[in-house]
């Protein structure tokens, strides 16, 4: 699959994040790096950057444990495991396709999942992990974890994966084996996975397809919207206070480097979204990851080490950092990201 920024997410830059608390949270990204943001023992919140090793790893996903612990997944098909907040490492060569996704059910029972099919599976709060049998052998794209037993995946070909027993068993099915679905979001107890359909090639434009079904596996996808532009979509994102669906996409010259959040809103009675509002990021964005306790913000990571907030009752965007990958700029970069954390209820 390609995997450029034009076509799917950020090569550069982070590439995922996770919450442990509103408070505490690592995001991952490219050249080995981890980002930590933690209270200290006076209760100050604090960010360091970490690395899992010397090697240039391209890490894809993080799961935190605790507030000091967390696993890491690469695209070299290594996990990465650290106990103390990024002091020292473990790592373990799973497979040699790369690894995409790490999500879990809860304390004990989680999934990676990659390229080529994979799909691993744990009982054990990771110490052990067995791979899942199926007949596909295509990437997986996405993964949506909709409640503590159910749980899907979208990939190349149309492929999906389901669990509603968090994990014990898995029905994969196909939605189109014509084209790849690029992403999952759940909106009023309605799945939905986006698909790029086809590119014209005299018109610029590409199409895309949003698929909608029940939760169960036994809800079968049916196409619900479809949009048709000179756009490069690649995630979706459900906003549950309001009626839209939350889409971002590259700017057709991508050489300038910016892309932007198009509010799409879901028309009743109508199988083609009507885009709205657009708000301009200096990155492409590599994931959107909900704050706990707070229904309107998502964290957004992106290309050139972009982090930033997006506030869905504002419709807005507030870039919190953009990471200089220097050491000089470290210590400077880290202190205005404090900064912007304690004041981030001021879009």
């Amino acid at each position: 699959m390609d995997r450029s920024p034009e076509a799917y997410h950020s090569t550069s830059g982070f590439e995922h994040a996770a919450f442990y608390s509103e408070d505490v949270f690592a995001v991952v990204g490219n050249r080995s790096t981890v980002l930590w943001i933690f209270r200290d023992a006076d209760g100050l919140q604090q960010a360091s950057f970490k690395s899992v090793s010397d090697a240039n790893y391209r890490l894809t996903g993080v799961h935190m444990v605790s507030e000091t612990e967390a696993l890491i997944v690469s695209d070299e098909g290594v996990l990465f495991h650290t106990e103390n907040r990024g002091a020292s490492w473990k790592d373990f060569q799973l497979s040699e396709s790369a690894l995409r996704g790490i999500l879990f059910f809860d304390d004990q029972n989680g999934f990676i999942y990659g390229d080529d099919g994979l799909l691993l599976q744990t009982n054990n709060g990771g110490d052990d992990w067995n791979e899942i049998q199926s007949d596909t052998g295509n990437d997986w794209n996405s993964a949506l974890l909709v409640n503590e037993n159910f749980a899907i995946l979208a990939g190349d070909a149309g492929t999906i994966a389901r669990t509603d027993n968090a994990g014990a068993d898995w029905q994969f099915d196909v939605v189109n084996s014509d084209y790849n679905l690029l992403d999952l979001a759940i909106f009023d107890d309605t799945i939905y996975t986006l698909e790029r359909s086809f590119y014209n090639s005299d018109t610029f434009e590409t199409t895309y397809t949003m698929y909608s079904a029940g939760i169960g596996l036994d809800s079968n996808f049916e196409p619900a919207y479809s949009h048709t532009g000179q756009t490069a979509w690649s995630r979706i994102v459900a906003v549950t206070d309001t009626h839209f669906v939350i889409e971002d996409y590259n700017l057709i010259s991508l050489c300038s480097g910016i892309q932007q959040l198009a509010i799409a809103e879901i028309q009743e009675g109508s199988q083609e979204l009507l885009i709205g509002e657009l708000i301009e990021l200096d990155a492409y964005v590599g994931s959107y990851i909900p704050v706990p306790s707070d229904e309107h913000s998502f964290l957004v990571v992106g290309s050139w080490g972009y982090l930033g907030m997006y506030d869905t009752a504002a419709h807005s965007a507030k870039a919190l950092v953009v990471r200089d990958y220097t050491d000089l700029y470290e210590e400077i970069i880290c202190s205005f990201l404090i900064w912007s954390l304690r004041n981030r209820t001021g879009y």
